[in-house]
């Protein structure tokens, strides 16, 4: 949900993220999963696929 994140995936070799907010009672932010999106897909910078989880 963070583009910190991604940075950190890309760093350990990750194919490609699923950005998604399911289960997202568990998750403090509450950010919703479009608000999420621009983060992420900035972070990989056309390095690996980004894909979108719509629960």
């Amino acid at each position: 949900m963070t583009g910190e994140d991604a940075k950190v995936a890309l760093f350990y070799g990750v194919d490609g993220l699923i950005v998604s907010n399911h289960g997202g009672r568990a998750e403090e932010s509450l950010q919703s999963t479009i608000e999420a999106l621009p983060e992420v897909v900035a972070a990989v910078d056309g390095k690996i696929p980004v894909l979108v989880q719509a629960v």
